[in-house]
């Protein structure tokens, strides 16, 4: 502990000014990090969550972007099979992505 006044900090932080996280980071797209194989059900939404989410964004005024709102009407009027699931289509994603941007 420094007792000088003249050497005490005036309310400055102590903590390095350094990043977490590596400089040669790479940026990527949600389409490349999409896992490509088959999703169990447990990470897709039901038809009862899409349609919850709908009316939550209509109670509270909230406009969803175009592709979401599409893909949660879509889910609400159609159900898959119980034992099946397919993963998003990379090619969806992508063009969904660009429109988003």
């Amino acid at each position: 502990m420094c007792m000088d006044p003249k050497e005490q900090s005036r309310g400055g932080f102590l903590t390095p000014n350094i990043s977490a996280w590596p400089n040669a980071a790479a940026v990527c797209s949600l389409s490349q990090v999409l896992e490509k194989t088959s999703i169990p059900a447990r990470f897709f939404l039901s038809q009862t969550a899409c349609a919850g989410i709908l009316r939550r964004a209509e109670n509270r005024g909230k406009t969803l972007p175009a592709p979401l709102q599409q893909a949660l009407e879509a889910a609400t009027k159609t159900t898959p099979p119980a034992d099946t699931c397919s993963p998003c289509n990379a090619s969806e994603v992508a063009a969904q992505e660009e429109a988003l941007t």
